[in-house]
């Protein structure tokens, strides 16, 4: 039951005296204008003018009074009780925040940012510090290879030799091994009775594009006793060879040089090749030559 008397905090059945007194204290603290038109204030309002409204009008009153006594069952211990806790329901809310405390809270919560910036850019230095000297350290591609072994290609060719200068064709055995920095090294050997020669040389990549690639390698050619030179062991001079790979075969073209005391010290010999890939495997290698 809606009971006016505990709205406005005062007794039941309070004298016109005590009603006037509880209203005049509850009008001035939850007025509107006193509390910036806040709408819980202005309900509150409402509802204290509309029991003092009752409580001060006679007819009114004596219906509210007989409806509160029949309510209570004629227990006088419970007409006269007063609600304490009634009288500013708002209590039971946060209060209303002041200027100078909304201004604490901001002013508490820049604080508080500027706080956790700190220790984010705290953190976040070790961290740095951490992945730069990790790049710092780490190894170039060729140390990492040459310290655990990059995997190379390494081809294996076999076809024809055709030295053009006189006109002989001969089988030819090669094998190329990449190294490090765009370098290969060729090993190889012609039929040692028709062209005779056998090489160890180094190039590198004159170009390469996704379906071929160009070796230009010099080094020494050598003879041995028995390879059909008639040449003595250990007889060598520069050979140049130019070497086309393509996915399954090769081609190229080589130049011996003049041979000092031989037959061959005013000739230059020249020749090309016709290779098939015999096969194309990675292997390890650490050293670069």
């Amino acid at each position: 039951m809606l009971n006016y008397y505990q709205i406005l905090g005062v007794k039941n059945f309070a004298s016109l005296e005590q009603i006037k007194t509880g209203y005049r204290k509850l009008s001035k603290k939850f007025h509107p204008d006193v509390n910036n038109g806040d709408k819980f204030f202005e309900e509150k309002f409402k509802e204290i003018q509309n029991a003092y409204e009752h409580l001060t009008d006679n007819r009114l009153k004596t219906i509210h009074d007989d409806a509160l006594k029949n309510y209570y069952s004629f227990d006088n211990t419970q007409y006269f009780q007063t609600n304490e806790t009634s009288q500013d329901p708002k209590q039971e809310q946060k209060p209303k925040e002041t200027p100078k405390e909304s201004v604490k809270q901001k002013r508490d919560i820049k604080v508080k940012f500027a706080n956790l910036r700190t220790w984010v850019f705290l953190l976040l230095i070790p961290t740095f510090l951490i992945l730069y000297f990790t790049v710092l350290n780490t190894p170039s591609k060729s140390e990492v290879s040459d310290s655990f072994g990059k995997l190379y290609n390494k081809y294996i060719f076999e076809g024809q030799a055709t030295n053009t200068s006189f006109n002989k064709i001969s089988e030819a055995n090669l094998e190329m091994l990449q190294l490090l920095n765009n370098q290969y090294e060729c090993l190889g050997r012609f039929d040692e009775i028709n062209l005779f020669g056998r090489f160890d040389i180094i190039g590198k990549i004159s170009s390469e594009n996704h379906d071929s690639l160009v070796v230009d390698f010099t080094g020494n050619i050598y003879f041995v006793d028995g390879d059909g030179s008639g040449l003595k062991n250990g007889t060598n001079t520069l050979f140049h060879l130019s070497l086309t790979v393509f996915s399954d075969s090769a081609i190229g073209s080589y130049i011996v040089d003049e041979i000092p005391n031989t037959e061959f010290s005013k000739v230059k010999q020249t020749g090309v090749l016709k290779l098939k890939v015999k096969s194309k495997t990675l292997v390890p290698r650490i050293d670069d030559r």
